[in-house]
Parts: structure tokens; sequence; C-alpha cells
């Protein structure tokens, strides 16, 4: 019985106060259950609610942050300068902070996800240009590559998107100045692939055992002052498997990470 799934029995002839001592028990706990249940769904429902609506005056302040530090460096006043450089570093900090929150939070809960045809080049192609001039800034040469375009395979855009965001932002936060980073596009026998390559400090033996768990900072920081969650990583993982794709690292210490994204076949959609 317990076997089986059973949590508990008694055997015959039945003693009733046994019965009914073990019934209560489990009545007791299984109201126990259902309201712990109710509690932590509580607690998401407001911890949600508050990062949305600090998302939306975070990213306000963002703007008005950028615009003061600007105004004070052409200015050439160097207190106001360091003043408005502090504000924006915790904004930007705080900002990145609730996003990762949302999308690991929507990942918790199991998004929706809708795996339709979607064109792998196009998506790439957009995140380089997103990220095109956060790697300028850096002196980091961001290389595009696609052996054909029109390549389809099926996944969520939305999730795959954010993926190949998650792992191109890494790659730029976590390599030094002046260096290379490749994300292209290659056909495979079950489908294609999306290889994002970076010349960073990859991982070591300890950062492989955690990298894909909540909230982990690993033992490499950010080169620019970059702010770090510790859940790009865990919402990546999480995506992937929603998606019924796979993901792959190749890691050196010392050497950079390629993460490879292996995503199966689609049929072009009608057009």
């Amino acid at each position: 019985a317990l076997g089986a799934g059973g949590v508990d029995y008694v055997t015959k002839p039945f003693h009733k106060a046994e019965l009914v001592s073990r019934v209560r028990t489990h009545l007791a706990l299984k109201a126990a259950r259902d309201s712990l249940r109710q509690l932590a769904e509580d607690k998401d429902e407001l911890l949600g609610i508050l990062a949305h609506d600090l998302k939306s005056h975070l990213g306000g302040m963002q703007m008005s942050a950028q615009v003061l530090h600007k105004r004070a460096v052409t200015m050439g006043e160097p207190r106001l300068e360091l003043m408005s450089g502090n504000i924006l570093h915790a904004t930007n900090q705080m900002f990145s902070f609730v996003k990762e929150f949302l999308a690991n939070s929507s990942a918790e809960r199991g998004m929706e996800i809708k795996v339709e045809p979607v064109a792998l080049h196009e998506a790439a192609a957009e995140a380089v240009r997103h990220y095109a001039e956060a790697a300028q800034r850096k002196e980091i040469m961001l290389h595009f590559e696609a052996a054909e375009d029109n390549v389809f395979v099926s996944a969520d855009r939305a999730a795959l998107d954010q993926v190949i965001d998650n792992l191109i932002s890494n790659a730029i936060k976590f390599s030094p100045p002046a260096r290379n980073i490749w994300v292209s596009i290659a056909v495979t026998a079950a489908g294609a692939e999306c290889r994002i390559q970076d010349e960073g400090p990859g991982f070591t033996e300890e950062d492989k055992v955690l990298m894909y768990g909540r909230y982990r900072r690993l033992s490499a920081a950010p080169t620019g002052n970059e702010p770090s969650t510790g859940l790009g990583l865990s919402i990546v993982k999480k995506l992937m498997e929603a998606m019924g794709a796979k993901l792959r690292f190749e890691s050196v210490p010392g050497q950079g990470t390629t993460f490879v994204l292996h995503l199966p076949a689609a049929a072009a959609p009608p057009p």
C-alpha cells in the first residue's frame, strides 16, 4: 500500500480510537498543506504585483537618471557627476533585478509556451542588434554569422528571445573590454543550433555545479560594474526545457564559454 502511494494504513480488525486518531491526524495535515499552498500563492501574487509596479516606476527613474548623468558630465561638475553616476548605477541594479525576478517568477509558474515555427536567424539577429551599443561601450566586437537565412525551428518566440538575450547580455557583462563575442546559426541533422561564444573568464568546476541555481553568484564578476542578480542562467534553463529544446555549454577557465541551443526543425509557415 505504501509502495503504491499510500501515506498510512490501519489493519483489521479496526480499533475505533486508533482509526479516528489517524483520520484526524491526516485531515489536520491536509489542512496544513492547503494553508501553506495558499500562503505561497498569495506571497507569489503579492510579490509579482509589487515587482510589476516597481518595474514601471524604476523604468522612469532610470531614464531620468540617464539624462541627469549626461547633463552632469556635460556641465563638468565632478561632484555632481559622481552623485548622478551613483544614482544611475543603483537604479540600473534595481531595474535589472526586478526584470529578472519577474522573468524567473513567470518561468517558475510555467509561463504559457506556444511552440510554433520561428525564424531562428531573425531572433538571433534582432538580439545582436539590441546589444550592439552595449558591446560598443566596452569596445567588444559582436559578430553574427548564419550559414543560411530563414532557418525555422520549433520554439516559442518570446521565450527564445529571452534565452538569447540573457546569454548575449551575460557574454558582454562578464567579458573584459576589447574582446570578441560570436553569435552563429548552423543547420543540424535534427534542426538548427544557435551558438553564443565569448572570450570571458569561463566557468570553474565549482561554477558548473551551481550555475543553474537561482540567485547564484559565481566566481566571475561583471567587468564593467554591470548589475548581476544570479537569475539569468536559471531562467534560460527553465525556458529551454519548457520548449522541449536542449541546452549545453563548453567552458574552460580563462578561455571563455560557448552556450549552444539545440532546437528541433520546423516547416516554414505559409506566406
